[in-house]
């Protein structure tokens, strides 16, 4: 068979499908999936509209496909996620021809390639959520409008009118992709000829008409709280970290970018990509991340990686745009390399296939099994209650006798709640996703100390918790200790409030607001951005302590990136005791900075309450490296 640029194509188009297919019956429902399903489940077109759309923060488009897609074809993972793997696919051709149509087929294959391999178009893809769908409406809008502006005196309004079909479903598709078709179609102004205008603002303006029956959607989700309440602001280098996952966090796939784009300037004959193009494709990748940035900074925030994948595409056509046209060899060994190595490190570094079939949520119910295999276990689950109902079904996996933890309270509730059972069990079985209250983790181990095993998820985790002896899992940073010299980090330290002997302690009373500080760096702690890292304080209570808490501060560059506290009413009752045991933790992981960060924990005594503690110490675990996976380096 000869070798030719149309049989190179179909090798990137058969490898991005394998990446695609592969045990594709096999791979789970992601959280924003099981949230789309769910708000699928209504009797009529109103109360889908209602109840399902305006709640969320996306267009109706891809609800809309849903509900009937599955009310005909049924709520199967294969099922539900087969259109938008094959829309995945078909994307992979489109880039081919959008880069052959601006640039040359050497362009057009490279940028397939990537497209094929990387996991941020691979994860999307086997995701029912409006982020390929989005990737693919766009990139045909693209190819329609690129027929306008090219190739004015052909068809026009046959391809005008393919074009306001496509942006049209960019409108409905999701706010980023409706954001960049409103970009594209301003972008004609600068192509088309002055002759052209006209026709150009009406096909413009039929966009608009068909997205009105849409607006009254789209003013009432502006009113929502959005995702802030879960999604960070995006720090500095938010663009730098994005363009790191693109590429695998991989020095390797990046260099192989890099080598190519140096290359082009080198490779005979020249091309004759011109710089109006380079910033066309630039101003496509740059603009909406700009947007996105600015409004999610002084705004709310709505940048994440999902919502630049409409306009992912172009960057490479701003990289590799200026290649010349090579013969199919070079074509060929061009687009081996891609592959082989985003495909080897998609693999091998980010783990894809073992995290992607993976389910943290399936994993919660169906190691409560290994729990069972341990005599008198208890076991707790923290997730969410409808999914896990689920998996309970497909598995036959009786989960009768769990008890949740959102049913028991607060951390001083929890306490008592677990007292109550180390008297009864041996063994505790915690099954929860990355947003459980880490208190609750160091409460268990008051009374059942070690852990017989931790299964690490994407986005949860199992752990079995007994009395018997097993080695720990967590190391001690640094203690307050009130019989020396203070040590480096600790500082805040009066002297005449510290009794020695028997019923050494550091007393709090009136005249004191803050308690001794802990300071330290993140390195000097830490080794992974995913350790736990948490504040156990004992004390004597006198009386009620309201409006007393441990406070937690991250510091960075002279700014606080980081203010949070653990109210200590949370963990003691009103009565005095003996000795009681309060926590803060923080899971680095949320907090977005870096090794050299510091780090400061305290007892803030805004109540100007009296009470003795009797120990302050800092405590570090390894967290779950696995959390963030699928997005994040690990």
């Amino acid at each position: 068979m000869r070798l030719s640029n149309k049989l190179i194509l179909f090798v990137i188009l058969a490898a991005g499908a394998i990446l695609r297919f592969w045990n594709f019956a096999d791979i789970p429902f992601a959280h924003d999936e099981f949230s789309a399903l769910f708000r699928t489940d209504f009797s009529n077109f109103s109360d889908l509209i209602n109840y399902g759309v305006k709640p969320d923060g996306h267009p109706a488009g891809i609800q809309v496909f849903l509900y009937y897609w599955v009310s005909i074809f049924g709520a199967t993972e294969w099922v539900v996620k087969l259109p938008f793997a094959l829309m995945g696919v078909a994307s992979i051709w489109v880039m081919y021809k959008i880069g052959k149509l601006w640039c040359n087929e050497t362009v057009g294959l490279v940028s397939a390639a990537f497209i094929a391999s990387l996991q941020y178009t691979v994860l999307y893809s086997v995701t029912a959520r409006p982020y390929i769908s989005g990737m693919f409406f766009s990139l045909w809008m693209v190819w329609y409008w690129s027929q306008l502006v090219k190739k004015p005196t052909l068809r026009f309004w046959k391809n005008g009118l393919l074009f306001v079909l496509f942006s049209a479903l960019c409108a409905y598709n999701h706010h980023f992709s409706l954001l960049f078709a409103a970009l594209v179609w301003v972008s004609g102004l600068f192509f088309l000829p002055k002759k052209y205008w006209l026709k150009y603002v009406l096909i413009g303006l039929a966009v608009f008409i068909v997205y009105i029956p849409h607006l009254s959607i789209f003013f009432h989700q502006l009113g929502n709280k959005g995702v802030e309440g879960w999604l960070a602001k995006p720090e500095s280098d938010w663009l730098w970290t994005y363009i790191r996952y693109i590429f695998h966090y991989s020095w390797v796939v990046l260099g192989v970018a890099v080598a190519l784009v140096i290359s082009g300037f080198f490779l005979k004959p020249k091309s004759d990509f011109s710089l109006k193009k380079f910033g066309l494709f630039a101003l496509w990748f740059i603009l909406p991340f700009a947007i996105g940035y600015y409004y999610s900074v002084h705004v709310s925030a709505v940048l994440q990686y999902s919502v630049l994948i409409f306009t992912f595409p172009f960057l490479f056509l701003a990289l590799f745009g200026h290649l010349p046209q090579q013969k199919s060899g070079v074509n060929a060994i061009l687009v081996g390399v891609i592959l082989a190595v985003s495909g080897f490190t998609l693999i091998k570094d980010r783990l894809h296939f073992s995290l992607l079939h993976s389910s943290h949520y399936e994993h919660i119910v169906v190691d409560t099994r290994i729990a069972d295999q341990q005599d008198s276990t208890l076991k707790l689950i923290d997730s969410h209650r409808k999914i896990t109902a689920y998996y309970s079904v497909k598995n036959e996996v009786n989960l009768e006798n769990v008890v949740w933890l959102d049913s028991l309270g607060t951390e001083r509730e929890f306490r008592v709640f677990i007292q109550e059972q180390a008297e009864k069990y041996k063994h505790i079985y915690l099954g929860a996703w990355a947003s459980i209250n880490p208190n609750y983790v160091h409460i268990i181990k008051e009374y059942f100390p070690y852990v017989l095993f931790q299964n690490d998820y994407v986005g949860g985790s199992t752990s079995l918790f007994t009395k018997e002896h097993k080695p720990a899992f967590s190391a001690r940073v640094s203690r307050l200790d009130l019989t020396q010299e203070a040590t480096p980090e600790w500082s805040n330290i009066d002297s005449s409030h510290v009794f020695q002997g028997l019923l050494s302690g550091y007393l709090m009373d009136s005249t004191l607001e803050w308690s001794p500080v802990y300071s330290s760096t993140l390195s000097a702690s830490t080794v992974h951005s995913n350790d736990v890292l948490w504040a156990t304080v004992m004390l004597k209570t006198m009386n009620s302590l309201d409006d007393v808490s441990i406070v937690a501060v991250v510091e960075e560059d002279g700014e606080v990136v980081h203010w949070s506290n653990a109210e200590l009413n949370r963990f003691i009752g009103n009565s005095p005791q003996d000795h009681e045991i309060a926590y803060h933790t923080l899971l680095l992981n949320n907090i977005a900075c870096g090794p050299s960060a510091q780090v400061k924990f305290f007892v803030w005594n805004k109540g100007k309450k009296t009470f003795k503690i009797s120990e302050f110490w800092i405590n570090v675990k390894q967290g779950n490296r696995l959390v963030y996976g699928l997005t994040d380096e690990f």
